[in-house]
């Protein structure tokens, strides 16, 4: 059964298996030499590998270095918006790093693995369908979906591990402060600090926002970044959330659709008989202006506007308003 124990999830498969019964991964045959090279690759990561700073100084913009295990120097890559990590050496016009002259473990790494990408957002890993699969900070990712690269993150081409390093760039959130207020909102409620409050009014907010950034993000085909929720405040009768969000999100809600709401909430206020017809006409005027300027080129599909359509009410008849934070 030797040969079949699986080397990513230590799980012992029946006889003639191809793939992992438990993770999915092509069972790789026994072999001593890359028994030796996985201890000595976890060894060579826990000691620490050779002084990476001394890398990044000069590094050009867009430019990033690959550490691996045993290598007294790293892979240095500039002006390469796109890498291919794999074991690919056919000429198809793309720039593809060979890592299989690195040691046994690169024969889990297929010709096609994984993409590292320059965004205007940073650097971004995709995973490219590979057999054995790719971990982000032992995370595993989903195959075709970008995610945010990180300076010194460990990524894991099925068994051969890489660190990147590169210089730290500015975050693409923004601190922000969402205040409870009472002007230039639809609706007016008691406020109640506690479940109701997050319930009725913060949790659907957040959602909208992050439903906005979803969809925009997937136009432009840009990865999403996470809001982060630091503290929840009450003064009073004010009520302070303090988070970071999408610098891109932020400024769309600034630019569009907050004088938006500012122009439609004193209209939505006389009429109140045509109020709801009202809104869901001018969402839908906001949702394809928005959506037609993120991607010029493109055909939105229409679950999409709906979506978006959607959460721009939500943001309409919110009492949260967005400030950044000082």
């Amino acid at each position: 059964m030797d040969e079949l124990y699986c080397l990513f999830c230590q799980h012992n498969n029946k006889r003639n298996t191809i793939l992992c019964e438990q993770c999915g991964a092509r069972l790789i045959p026994q072999d001593k030499k890359i028994t030796a090279e996985l201890v000595s690759q976890q060894q060579a990561i826990v000691a620490g590998l050779p002084d990476k700073e001394q890398w990044l100084p000069g590094l050009p913009a867009g430019g990033f270095v690959l550490f691996i295990a045993g290598l007294k120097e790293p892979i240095v890559l500039t002006d390469v918006p796109t890498c291919i990590l794999g074991r690919d050496d056919s000429h198809t016009g793309e720039f593809v790093l060979d890592l299989s002259r690195f040691g046994k473990l690169a024969q889990s790494i297929s010709r096609r693995h994984a993409m590292i990408s320059v965004t205007p957002g940073g650097f971004v890993l995709n995973d490219l369908g590979s057999a054995n699969g790719t971990r982000l900070n032992q995370e595993l990712l989903q195959p075709g979906k970008a995610y945010p690269l990180q300076n010194n993150d460990q990524i894991k081409l099925g068994l051969f591990t890489l660190i990147i390093c590169f210089q730290a760039q500015e975050t693409p959130r923004q601190a922000v402060k969402l205040l409870l207020r009472e002007r230039n909102t639809l609706v007016t409620l008691d406020h109640l600090f506690g479940p109701t409050f997050m319930l009725t009014q913060l949790a659907p907010y957040l959602h909208a926002v992050n439903e906005l950034q979803e969809i925009i993000a997937a136009c432009r085909e840009q990865p999403v970044h996470e809001i982060c929720i630091h503290n929840i405040e009450a003064r009073g009768a004010e009520v302070t959330v303090h988070l970071e969000m999408d610098r891109s999100i932020l400024d769309t809600i600034y630019r569009q659709i907050l004088p938006w709401r500012n122009k439609y909430t004193e209209f939505m206020g006389r009429q109140s008989d045509y109020a709801d017809v009202a809104l869901e006409e001018a969402t839908r005027q906001l949702t394809v202006l928005i959506l037609t300027q993120s991607a010029p080129t493109r055909a939105i599909p229409e679950r999409l506007m709906v979506k978006f359509q959607k959460a721009l009410c939500v943001l309409a008849t919110s009492r949260l308003e967005p400030f950044i934070s000082g």
